[in-house]
Protein backbone atom coordinates (compact mmCIF):
# COMPACT_ATOMS: atom_id res chain seq x y z
CA UNK A 1 0.00 0.00 0.00
CA UNK A 2 1.33 2.96 -1.31
CA UNK A 3 0.67 6.87 -0.20
CA UNK A 4 -0.86 9.04 -2.67
CA UNK A 5 1.05 10.80 -4.77
CA UNK A 6 1.09 14.32 -4.23
CA UNK A 7 2.51 17.41 -6.12
CA UNK A 8 3.92 20.90 -5.02
CA UNK A 9 1.03 22.48 -5.47
CA UNK A 10 -1.16 20.50 -2.91
CA UNK A 11 1.37 22.06 -0.36
CA UNK A 12 0.50 25.56 -1.48
CA UNK A 13 -2.56 26.40 0.22
CA UNK A 14 -1.70 24.54 3.89
CA UNK A 15 1.70 26.32 3.44
CA UNK A 16 0.07 29.79 2.92
CA UNK A 17 -2.37 29.63 5.52
CA UNK A 18 0.22 28.25 7.93
CA UNK A 19 2.07 31.68 7.48
CA UNK A 20 -0.57 33.66 7.89
CA UNK A 21 -1.54 31.98 11.30
CA UNK A 22 2.47 32.39 11.66
CA UNK A 23 2.30 35.96 11.30
CA UNK A 24 -1.01 36.43 12.96
CA UNK A 25 0.27 34.69 16.09
CA UNK A 26 3.84 36.18 16.21
CA UNK A 27 2.27 39.95 15.83
CA UNK A 28 -0.39 39.31 18.54
CA UNK A 29 2.59 37.97 21.07
CA UNK A 30 5.15 40.63 20.31
CA UNK A 31 2.41 43.13 20.85
CA UNK A 32 2.05 41.40 24.48
CA UNK A 33 5.88 41.60 24.63
CA UNK A 34 5.97 45.58 23.75
CA UNK A 35 3.42 46.08 26.62
CA UNK A 36 5.04 44.47 29.08
CA UNK A 37 8.00 46.19 28.15
CA UNK A 38 6.98 49.82 28.21
CA UNK A 39 6.41 48.13 32.21
CA UNK A 40 9.41 46.72 33.20
CA UNK A 41 13.37 48.19 32.89
CA UNK A 42 14.77 45.32 30.25
CA UNK A 43 18.24 45.67 28.15
CA UNK A 44 18.36 45.17 24.69
CA UNK A 45 19.31 41.76 24.73
CA UNK A 46 16.37 40.70 26.77
CA UNK A 47 14.07 42.68 24.23
CA UNK A 48 15.57 40.35 21.50
CA UNK A 49 15.38 36.93 23.44
CA UNK A 50 11.58 38.08 23.74
CA UNK A 51 11.12 38.97 20.22
CA UNK A 52 12.96 35.81 18.93
CA UNK A 53 10.75 33.79 21.20
CA UNK A 54 7.62 35.20 19.62
CA UNK A 55 8.30 34.86 16.31
CA UNK A 56 9.09 31.06 17.66
CA UNK A 57 5.75 30.87 19.03
CA UNK A 58 4.26 31.44 15.33
CA UNK A 59 7.04 29.43 13.46
CA UNK A 60 5.65 26.27 16.16
CA UNK A 61 2.25 27.16 15.14
CA UNK A 62 3.03 27.30 11.22
CA UNK A 63 4.08 24.08 11.08
CA UNK A 64 1.48 23.00 13.34
CA UNK A 65 -1.42 24.45 11.43
CA UNK A 66 0.14 23.31 7.69
CA UNK A 67 0.85 20.07 8.73
CA UNK A 68 -2.79 19.42 10.33
CA UNK A 69 -4.00 20.85 6.91
CA UNK A 70 -1.44 18.89 4.40
CA UNK A 71 -2.53 15.66 7.04
CA UNK A 72 1.17 14.02 6.15
CA UNK A 73 4.67 15.01 5.56
CA UNK A 74 4.77 16.95 8.91
CA UNK A 75 8.83 17.11 8.76
CA UNK A 76 8.96 18.19 5.54
CA UNK A 77 5.86 20.86 5.34
CA UNK A 78 7.27 22.46 8.82
CA UNK A 79 10.71 22.94 7.99
CA UNK A 80 9.62 24.05 4.53
CA UNK A 81 7.24 26.70 6.34
CA UNK A 82 9.92 27.24 8.91
CA UNK A 83 11.95 28.39 6.08
CA UNK A 84 9.18 30.63 4.19
CA UNK A 85 8.43 31.97 7.63
CA UNK A 86 12.68 33.14 8.39
CA UNK A 87 12.80 34.85 4.89
CA UNK A 88 9.57 36.63 5.19
CA UNK A 89 10.85 38.03 8.09
CA UNK A 90 14.50 38.75 7.18
CA UNK A 91 13.22 40.60 4.01
CA UNK A 92 10.74 42.62 5.87
CA UNK A 93 13.99 43.34 8.43
CA UNK A 94 16.15 43.97 5.56
CA UNK A 95 13.38 46.11 4.02
CA UNK A 96 12.98 48.73 6.88
CA UNK A 97 16.16 48.55 8.90
CA UNK A 98 18.61 47.43 6.20
CA UNK A 99 20.32 45.54 9.09
CA UNK A 100 23.01 43.37 8.18
CA UNK A 101 23.14 39.37 8.10
CA UNK A 102 24.86 38.42 11.68
CA UNK A 103 25.33 36.20 14.18
CA UNK A 104 21.39 36.51 15.23
CA UNK A 105 19.80 35.89 11.83
CA UNK A 106 21.48 32.64 12.12
CA UNK A 107 20.17 31.94 15.70
CA UNK A 108 16.87 32.87 14.10
CA UNK A 109 16.89 30.21 10.88
CA UNK A 110 17.94 28.15 13.03
CA UNK A 111 14.92 27.99 15.83
CA UNK A 112 12.59 29.57 13.26
CA UNK A 113 12.95 25.90 11.41
CA UNK A 114 13.51 23.95 14.54
CA UNK A 115 9.82 25.20 15.96
CA UNK A 116 8.07 25.11 12.71
CA UNK A 117 9.50 21.14 11.96
CA UNK A 118 8.29 20.98 15.38
CA UNK A 119 5.08 21.84 14.99
CA UNK A 120 4.51 19.92 11.79
CA UNK A 121 5.40 16.51 13.44
CA UNK A 122 2.89 17.66 16.46
CA UNK A 123 0.03 18.68 13.52
CA UNK A 124 0.59 15.30 11.65
CA UNK A 125 0.78 13.24 14.76
CA UNK A 126 -2.52 15.04 16.09
CA UNK A 127 -4.40 15.67 12.63
CA UNK A 128 -7.43 13.07 13.10
CA UNK A 129 -7.40 10.68 9.97
CA UNK A 130 -10.21 9.68 8.24
CA UNK A 131 -10.79 6.09 7.52
CA UNK A 132 -12.07 4.86 3.80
Amino acid sequence: MSEKSFSKYDLIKPLIIGLLVSIISSLLLMLVCAIAVTNLDLDESEILVLSITSMAVGAFLDGLTSAKLFKKKGFLVGALGGLIFFFLITFISFALSASPVSAVSLIKLITFVLCSTLGGIVGVNTAKKRKI
